[in-house]
């Protein structure tokens, strides 16, 4: 066997190992962006499901102000 082969080979080996290992890691950062991106995504669901319910009461207390007002004061045709 020549050295040169063996060189190449070596070169090729540690080329290869560092490919899989820069692979390795960029998959590490991806996976920990997918957990991030979805329990930001659980948070928003949350937060709407507390504004439609805000929502809903308020349109209650709104009905029921209006309510209130027609009984105290009548318009008159």
């Amino acid at each position: 066997m020549n050295v040169q082969y063996i060189a190449s080979m070596a070169s090729t080996g540690i080329a290869l190992g560092a490919l899989a290992f820069q692979a390795g890691r960029h998959s590490e950062t991806i996976q920990g962006t997918v957990i991030s991106v979805a329990q930001m995504e659980q948070r928003v669901s949350k937060q709407e499901d507390v504004l439609y319910a805000i929502h809903g009461k308020v349109c209650g207390i709104e009905s029921d102000i209006k309510h209130i007002r027609d009984k105290v004061c009548p318009k008159s045709i």
